[in-house]
């Protein structure tokens, strides 16, 4: 019975001695932990650890690069000097003149209107045509003398500096006329002409003219003053049944003007 007791007390012993020896191996067997090797001192506490991120996955996407507008490029004035050429601009190529004249010659004074008929070439030259009707009366202590007539002309014109669409054009004018005066007087007992008399001419003439747009880059309209000579094509021969000769004519014309 003793000996039943003492061994029971031995395996009991046995078993909380086992239990603290595995105690102590698992606190001591884990070296560099920082922990003493020793139960007398209390382990650190175990660092924790790293925070594991993830990169969130990105589908790539396609973008168009950037618009960049190119700078404004500006060209830089001409060099001092230099001549500056205009734009072409538009000016009027046909004109219709409404005219109003006054000749004189040896005989008297004629007064008459008419119209003519223009195109330009170009801004300097261009060709003009024109008819005009004309009359007159000279009284005298005897009786008074009629004349009535038509002068058909044709000629050239010529603007030195240039037609200008809004301003004043100076020009010059050249060509031929051709000129039928029928002669009237009192004492005639019929409507029939005493004579008439058929004239030609070499006309130099000159004037300024002032256009302005009616309707810009469409129509236009123009005043203009003009003086011209007319010289008789052969002074010796006569149509006169008195046999005078003819002579040459100074006129002068006032023109109201609607081109396009």
């Amino acid at each position: 019975m003793k000996k039943l007791f003492l061994a029971s007390f031995t395996l009991f012993v046995l078993a909380f001695s086992t239990a603290a020896s595995a105690q102590i191996i698992i606190l001591e067997g884990v070296p560099g932990d920082g922990c003493s090797m020793g139960l007398s001192s209390p382990c650190a506490p175990a660092p924790a650890p790293a925070p594991v991120y993830q990169r969130p996955m990105v589908r790539s996407r396609y973008a168009p690069p950037p618009f960049v507008a190119a700078p404004a490029t500006t060209l830089p004035p001409p060099p001092v000097g230099l001549p500056r050429y205009a734009q072409p601009q538009w000016f009027p190529r046909w004109g219709i003149n409404v005219i109003y004249s006054v000749s004189g010659d040896s005989y008297g004074t004629l007064v008459g209107g008419g119209m003519n008929l223009e195109y330009m070439f170009s801004r300097h030259f261009g060709i003009e045509g024109s008819i005009l009707g004309m009359g007159g009366a000279e009284e005298d202590v005897y009786a008074t003398t009629h004349r009535s007539g038509a002068r058909f002309g044709a000629s050239l014109m010529w603007f030195p500096g240039g037609l200008k669409t809004n301003g004043s054009s100076f020009y010059l004018r050249g060509g031929v006329v051709g000129q039928t005066i029928d002669t009237y007087d009192d004492y005639s007992s019929t409507y029939e002409p005493i004579y008439t008399k058929d004239t030609s001419f070499r006309e130099v003439a000159a004037g300024l003219r002032y256009t302005f747009e009616l309707i810009p880059q469409f129509y236009a309209m123009s005043l203009g003053v003009e003086a011209s000579v007319l010289f008789d094509t052969d002074a010796s021969n006569s149509d006169y049944d008195d046999g005078s000769s003819d002579e040459s004519t100074a006129a002068f014309r006032l023109t109201f003007g609607f081109h396009f």
